[in-house]
This record gives C-alpha cells, sequence and structure tokens, in this order.
C-alpha cells in the first residue's frame, strides 16, 4: 500500500543545521500551572511526513504537508472513513489553516495520539527566568513549534519577567518534558522547553504550616538577624535539606548605597541577551566590544540575596573552605566524572591545594569548569600557546583559573608566567609569589589555588557572592575576582547540578547570606515589557469618578446609607497592564477600603485606594451648596481660597449628597489640581436638580489658583485703568465682597503676598 507521505530534503538539511547549533536552555517556572479542559494531539511518527488532506480520502486534494516529528492538534478523537482502501484504520480530522480551509484530514496511522491538559489563557501566570545564564524562546514559524530544532526568537537571562499562557508537549527526547508558551518582552510571545524549569509556590510565613521544630529553627534565624522575608525561603529549603546550615552576614550597609557602590564595576556579555540595552548603562562595550557595564536596576538585581534564596542559586553563598568531612576522593570523583580532569594525579593535585591552602577541592573543580578547563583543548590549560603579548614571548604556561585574563585568556598567561598586563602588553616583572610561573599542570592547579585562597578566602570574601560583590572586606567594592555579574548564578549552578547528579545535595552544607538595610521589598530585573501601572479611570456603579487623576492613588466615595454593595471597574493606561480588586464589592460597614491593584506588563504595581462612606438621604440643589463653605451668586461660586483642591470641593459635594453628579471642568491650560477663577463646575443632585456655576477664587484675578505679585499687578492695572478685569475676574478682584475693585482690595492682596497668606 503507497503511503501518504512526503519527504522535503532541504527541510530536513535546514533542521540539522538548526540542530548543530542549539544553545543549552536552563530555566525555572515559577508557579504551578492551573489545569483546566484536556486537548487530543497528534505527532507524526512517519520519517518521510505526511500529507494534509481536505476530505477523509486520499482523493482529497493536498492541503499541506507535516514533516516527521511535527504536533497537530486533533478537533476530535472520532475516527473518520474507517476501512478506506489506503487509510484502514480511518481519519482524523485536525486544525490545519490553509487557503479557505481551517481543517483538515489526516491517515491516523502515521500518528501517535495523547491528551494534554492545558492552562487555562483566561487567566495569566507569572514566571520569571530562573537560571544561571540565559533561556533560548523558540518561534511558531514552523509546524514543529513544539520541537527543539525550531527558529530561535531571543534570548532572556536570569530574573527576566514572563507569563505562562499554554502547556504543550514534547515530541523530542532534547527536551523530555513539555513545553511552555510564554508571553514575555512587552507581549512577544514564544516557547520554552521545560526540562530546565521549576515550579515556584507562592511562600507565605504562617505558623501554622510548620512543625514547633520548625517554628523554633525559625525563630532561631530571626534572632541571628534575618529578615522575614529571607527566612520564608530558607525554611523551605531547611524543610527539603535538614542538613544545611544558614548564617547571617550583617553587613550595616544600606542597600541603595551598595547598589551604587557598585557602579562601573560589573558587566553582561552581549550573546547573553537579545534584551542588552535594556541591562546596561553605556552602549559602548568593552574587552572587545563584546562586554558592556551594566546599569543600577540591574546591579541591584544581582545584589539581592533574596532574588537568589532556591537550591540552583544557593551555592553563591557556601562556605569555601576545605571540609576534611565531605571533601572526600570519592565526592570529587563523582566531581570531575566525565572529565579529562578526572585522573588520580590530577586529583592528588586539587587535593594538596585544598590541605595547604584550606580551600574547598569542589570550588577549585566548578571556578575550572566556569573557566572552560573541563575542555582538554581550552587554551590557557593546554600549555601550548605560542606567541608574543608586547614583547614577552609565551610559551608553555597554564592559567586553570584564568586569574589575570580582563578580556581574553591570553592576558591570564601572562600572569601565569609571573609578569604583569598593561595597556595590550606583558611588562617583565618575573614574580615568583603563588608559585609562578606555572610551567606545569601541578603548578597551575595549586598555584591558582593559592592565589583564590590567600587573596579572597582567607582575608574574608569566602562566598562566590562575596568574591563577586565585596561587601565584607574594607575597601568595599574592590578586589572583586570577577566582572561577569552573572558569574556567581553560573557557577552557583554548576556546583548545584553536579551534586545533584552525585546525589550529594543532602550533605552537611554552611551557606553564608548577606544582610542588608534598607532593602525594597522586592528588587526586579529592568524589562522591556511595560512599566505602565496606572489607571486612565475608576466607575462606581456605571458612573465615573469626576476629575480621576493617574497618580493620585486615594479617593474617598460617598453612599446612601443603604447601600450594601456597589461595582466597582477601572481602566488601565496600558492594555498590558491587569487588575485586581474590581467587581461586585459588598459594602457592610460606614466606611470600606477597596484596593484596585494595577499590575504592569513589567510587574511593577500601584495601588488605588477607594474609601467608600455610608451618608443619609437624597438631597436638593440647594441643600448640597448650602452645605460647602462657598457662596452662590447667581451662576457663580466665590468664596473659594486660593490653592483648594478640586477634589476636596467635589468630596465634600459627594459627602453632602452621595448619588449627585459632578462634571468638573478646568478652563485654565495650565495642568493644575488646584481650583483656578474661571473653571466651570456643574451639579446634578440626587433630586434630579441641575446648578452650573464659574468658580471664583478669592484674589486670583490671574486665573492660576493661586495668589501672587501678577495679582497685585493685574488688580493695580484694574484700579489705573489701564487694562480692565473682566467680570469673572473683576469678581476674584473683589476681595471685600464690596461690588467694587479698588484700593481695599490692591491693600487686602498686598498684605496677603506679604504675610505668606492668610488674609484672603
Amino acid at each position: 500500500m503507497q503511503k501518504d507521505v512526503f519527504y522535503d530534503k532541504i527541510f530536513i538539511m535546514k533542521i540539522n543545521e538548526i540542530k548543530n547549533k542549539i544553545l543549552i536552555i536552563f530555566i525555572y517556572l515559577l508557579l504551578t500551572p492551573l489545569i483546566v479542559n484536556a486537548k487530543s494531539y497528534g505527532t507524526v511518527n512517519d520519517y518521510e511526513g505526511i500529507n494534509v488532506r481536505s476530505i477523509a480520502s486520499t482523493s482529497g486534494n493536498i492541503l499541506g504537508a507535516v514533516a516527521y516529528g511535527s504536533t497537530l492538534e486533533l478537533v476530535d478523537k472520532t475516527l473518520h472513513n474507517i476501512g478506506d482502501l489506503n487509510c484502514n484504520a480511518g481519519w482524523y480530522k485536525v486544525k490545519y489553516v490553509s487557503g479557505n480551509y481551517t481543517e483538515g484530514y489526516v491517515c491516523s496511522l502515521y500518528l501517535n495520539i495523547y491528551d494534554t491538559p492545558t492552562i487555562n489563557t483566561n487567566k495569566d501566570y507569572e514566571a520569571k527566568v530562573d537560571c544561571a545564564s540565559y533561556i533560548s524562546v523558540w518561534s511558531t514559524t514552523l509546524k514543529d513549534w513544539n520541537n527543539i530544532y525550531s527558529t530561535l526568537l531571543d534570548k532572556l537571562i536570569t530574573g527576566t519577567s514572563v507569563t505562562v499562557l499554554e502547556e504543550v508537549p514534547s515530541t523530542n527526547t532534547t527536551c523530555l518534558e513539555n513545553w511552555y508558551l510564554i508571553k514575555y518582552q512587552n507581549g512577544k510571545t514564544g516557547y520554552v522547553c521545560s526540562d530546565d524549569l521549576s515550579l515556584k509556590e507562592e511562600l507565605v510565613l504562617d505558623s501554622s504550616e510548620y512543625t514547633e521544630e520548625e517554628l523554633e529553627y525559625a525563630n532561631g534565624l530571626k534572632n541571628l538577624g534575618f529578615p522575614d522575608s529571607y527566612i520564608i525561603y530558607l525554611m523551605r529549603m531547611k524543610r527539603n535539606h535538614p542538613n544545611w546550615n544558614f548564617i547571617p552576614y550583617l553587613t550595616n550597609l544600606n542597600f541603595p548605597d551598595v547598589v551604587s557602590g557598585e557602579d562601573g564595576k560589573n558587566k553582561i556579555e552581549s550573546t547573553t541577551t537579545t534584551y542588552l540595552n535594556h541591562y546596561i548603562s553605556s552602549p559602548i562595550g568593552t574587552e572587545g566590544g563584546n562586554w558592556y557595564y551594566t546599569n543600577y536596576d540591574t546591579n541591584a538585581f544581582f545584589l539581592d540575596p533574596r532574588n537568589f534564596l532556591t537550591e540552583r542559586f544557593i551555592f553563591m553563598f557556601e562556605d569555601l573552605s576545605y571540609n576534611t568531612t565531605f571533601h572526600t576522593n570519592e565526592v570529587l570523583s563523582l566531581f570531575l566524572n566525565g572529565t579529562w580532569l578526572n585522573t588520580d594525579e590530577i586529583k592528588s593535585y586539587f587535593f594538596e591545594a585544598a590541605q595547604n591552602h584550606r580551600v574547598s577541592p569542589l570550588h577549585l573543580a566548578a571556578r575550572i569548569f566556569k573557566e572552560g578547563g573541563s575542555d582538554s583543548s581550552y587554551g590557557p590549560i593546554t600549555g601550548t600557546y605560542d606567541g608574543y603579548l608586547g614583547n614577552i614571548y609565551l610559551y608553555g604556561y597554564y592559567n586553570f583559573y584564568n586569574i589575570g585574563a580582563y578580556s581574553d585568556w591570553v592576558q591570564g598567561l601572562c600572569f601565569a608566567a609571573g609578569h604583569l598586563y598593561s595597556d595590550g602588553s606583558c611588562i617583565t616583572a618575573n614574580y615568583t609569589s603563588y608559585g609562578r610561573p606555572w610551567t606545569t599542570i601541578k603548578k597551575g592547579i595549586i598555584g591558582g589555588a593559592e592565589f583564590i585562597s590567600a587573596d579572597y578566602i582567607k582575608p574574608g570574601q569566602n562566598t562566590l557572592y562575596f568574591q563577586k560583590f565585596n561587601v565584607k572586606v574594607a575597601p568595599y567594592y574592590t578586589h572583586q575576582y570577577m566582572t561577569n555579574i552573572m558569574a556567581p548564578t553560573q557557577e552557583a549552578e554548576t556546583m548545584y547540578k553536579n551534586l545533584k547528579s552525585m546525589n550529594l545535595l543532602d550533605k552537611n552544607y554552611t551557606f553564608i547570606i548577606p544582610v542588608y538595610n534598607n532593602l525594597p521589598e522586592n528588587v526586579a530585573l529592568p524589562s522591556a515589557a511595560s512599566s505602565d501601572n496606572t489607571l486612565k479611570s475608576i466607575t462606581i456603579n456605571d458612573k465615573q469618578i469626576e476629575n480621576f487623576d493617574k497618580d493620585v492613588i486615594e479617593y474617598v466615595y460617598y453612599v446612601q446609607e443603604e447601600t450594601q454593595k456597589i461595582n466597582v471597574n477601572a481602566l488601565a493606561n496600558d492594555s498590558g497592564a491587569t487588575l485586581s480588586g474590581i467587581g461586585e464589592i459588598p459594602i457592610t460597614n460606614a466606611e470600606t477600603t477597596i484596593s484596585i491593584i494595577v499590575k504592569a506588563e513589567n510587574g511593577s504595581t500601584k495601588t488605588y485606594k477607594l474609601i467608600i462612606k455610608k451618608v443619609e438621604g437624597v438631597k436638593t440643589l440647594e441643600e448640597i451648596t448650602s452645605s460647602l463653605s462657598t457662596k452662590i451668586n447667581g451662576n457663580y461660586m466665590s468664596g473659594i481660597k486660593e490653592l483648594t483642591d478640586t477634589s476636596s470641593l467635589i468630596n465634600t459635594i459627594k459627602k453632602a449628597d452621595p448619588s449627585s453628579s459632578i462634571l468638573y471642568n478646568n478652563k485654565s491650560s495650565l495642568p493644575s489640581s488646584y481650583i483656578k477663577t474661571g473653571d466651570a463646575l456643574k451639579i446634578t443632585s440626587s433630586s434630579g436638580q441641575t446648578g452650573s456655576y464659574t468658580l471664583i477664587v478669592t484674589g486670583d484675578v490671574s486665573g492660576d489658583g493661586s495668589v501672587t505679585i501678577l495679582d497685585l499687578l493685574k488688580v493695580q492695572k484694574h484700579i489705573l485703568k489701564s487694562s480692565l478685569l473682566s467680570e469673572t475676574y473683576a469678581l476674584a478682584g473683589d476681595t471685600n465682597s464690596d461690588n467694587k475693585v479698588d484700593i481695599l482690595d490692591l491693600l487686602r492682596v498686598q498684605k496677603h503676598i506679604l504675610t505668606l497668606g492668610g488674609i484672603l
């Protein structure tokens, strides 16, 4: 029987080409998805691919072709045309868009069918990239969008906020678990593999969730100096790893000062992210143009220890001293397994370094891995570099830890030879410290370990964090081992993964974690997503709050005493922002506070508060205006003092008559929250009466809401008849209400200005 298939050699060649360039992706997903209805999918199991037909028969038109490993969503599991000559098992109807078609048919013999739950897309789920270097986001341009061979869209670094939209199955062994469709960086979408995703729960420090022993431990952490925002994460790790020990290092430094102190001390490599411009302080690259100085917010994110209190990153705080009980030959062998370093001779060098210089052999190995030394052909560990740097000939030198390598490893060979590097040249120095020159593998491993121990660990920079961010040994923010801001996360993850693979995570580890003063509630990574967390309007029972201002976050609203519930709605200025706290709200007390939380795309929030107060009765227009500390004369409302906020007048009206409707019109082009002479006010009372008024601010003849020298000059010109005030502004100039603007008004305005207010 002839199979209904196709074979596209060009497509396969492109797949293989992309496959050779695949990047390892590491991310954690930080929130458990809500599972709802299931969908059915079919994965193409024929290596030559299959055709999609317009009807359930090979006589139907070919709508398109789908490659091996691709996934199609089934309309349902009904089999059509069972017994068909060319597909006797029947045909599945699948979702497939081609021309006027939105569905098509494929032979069931060539699909592996499975069901998968999907995330409810009516609600977004927040997540955060939580990996050592970056994650890769893949496009949906190819049919096999849930396959790691798809087109690479972006690279996102640790801390990037994303939203999970959907979960889909994997069809490739490179990604063993499911894939996630995510929304990120200002609404872009793409797919990430979940092999390196870790679900993170929302943690609450609730005493009812812990045993007495755990609560005693939590109180002990608090007594040591850990804040609650640390303890909740430490408690979770302690529960999973009882042998872990956490020690605070109380820096007594203000966090904003630390962030400022790290300015110009940290860099990020351009190849790690496609959103480089959000993380850098200058577009000018360094070290060959691939490294850029990070900005304030990026420094703050990587400095905040709370962002890394997870299993994956906790090892950036590990005490790097030598532990004779744990650091055994067996453990080191497991750690080095699969690398060229795992020989008895080289392991003996690690232990000699550990014993002589009191530094963890695992830390030394992890540092070598980070610098590329697990590859036996990597230049600085081969001893075969043959060339000049400046006037110095470099040959036969080893530098396993890339010490002194500022922009490339050849500079480090200058250090390994015992010389100084400066301005692109190696300068003769013939230093013999740290066992230099390092002319053998043994000297390179042990001498480099002496440097790390003597210059960093023994003086107090005894964690990866402290080696990157020196907040422990004065002078602070200097003598930092690496400039790569992501280095602690990268080395910590290497350590974590190796220990996990060896089943060594439950051993005794000590973690020294810095604590700062004046830490913000949370510190997020800069994002390309919108930071607009403001509202355009708030509506209560289908009526907008009058004179709403996005920068004013608290409003008082009055309702009738018998009101039991209200309907609150709001409109965000940015369509990508999400709202909570809206809907039908019960009003059972005399005063109820409602919080509307606006969450921007980048995760930042702003809270608007509505204070709902109950008052009595239906009011007439006269009852409303008589409750105001103003005067009504026809269509004028006067007696208003300078710098009176519009909201205070509106709230007074609403207090008198909660069901009234108010329309305020700022007649001036001046942006101000103050009432200005000439502004207009329209009141519709609960009894149905309407009154329209021009507002008069006493002494404000200039119409800016305040009384200044400008008003004094205008009153003077009016009296001298050199420039007469119009009726509205003349009423403002009549400060003593004697129906004229004269010298007495001029003197009152003058006295008011000289006494800094209080006269008018």
